[in-house]
């Protein structure tokens, strides 16, 4: 098990007091990175065609033994939440068009509404925009500072060594560099989070900082085209 590296034996935590309008029959699990700089959150969903879409309830078990090919544990922690409880490691996740589970910070869900190019449901919209709450993460009873999203992008060979280790170090200051948008979709990606403070370019959506572990890579593809 991980934990925060404030070295405290406690858990991150979401609030769920008061939750409306919940769909029928479905669930939301959700998994808990503490591997960086804060903990954050990452919510699940699946892949229907061209959009994300809550999990059905009955699919729960077999769509995550499949996307690991292992058994997951979960904890209910209220209704339709699951937290993932023996996934320690998600930066060599390999995404590609056949992917089925998709893992979305609250900064995609709020802001830029998509993951890569997918778009969520509008069901799925629906029920976060009544629900703003489930963007904090608390640790200790307090909000934690919660990343965006940038993206390296770079040639194949490459990938798997910026998804492991991050960006590539510049002797100069600003030392490590990733993108707000993603320039090239040809281009394999790497898709990161990125806690402040950061510094971002006016013309070229360049996102420049100073220090490696404010950016946690959460998985690659070989190209964003779907």
């Amino acid at each position: 098990m991980e934990y925060h590296p404030s070295k405290k034996y406690i858990r991150a935590s979401i609030e769920l007091g008061e939750i409306k309008n919940i769909p029928d029959d479905i669930v939301l699990p959700f998994y808990i990175e503490y591997n960086s700089l804060y903990p954050f959150i990452l919510y699940i969903f699946k892949r229907v065609d061209d959009e994300l879409h809550f999990i059905e309830k009955d699919e729960l078990d077999i769509i995550f033994e499949t996307f690991f090919y292992q058994p997951v544990t979960f904890i209910n922690h209220h209704t339709i939440f699951y937290e993932i409880q023996n996934v320690t490691e998600l930066s060599g996740t390999l995404y590609d068009n056949s992917t089925v589970l998709w893992f979305a910070t609250p900064y995609e869900i709020y802001n830029t509404k998509h993951v890569f190019n997918l778009p969520f449901s509008t069901q799925v919209n629906t029920f976060f925009l009544d629900n703003p709450l489930l963007q904090n993460l608390y640790w200790d009873h307090i909000i934690q500072p919660s990343p965006i999203i940038a993206y390296s992008q770079n040639q194949l060979k490459n990938i798997i060594f910026q998804s492991t280790f991050g960006t590539n170090f510049e002797k100069e200051s600003p030392h490590y560099t990733l993108y707000k948008n993603i320039i090239n979709p040809l281009l394999p990606t790497t898709r990161f989070s990125l806690f402040t403070p950061f510094e971002e370019s006016n013309t070229n959506g360049e996102i420049s900082f100073e220090t490696h572990i404010q950016h946690t890579p959460i998985c690659y593809t070989k190209n964003v085209i779907f």
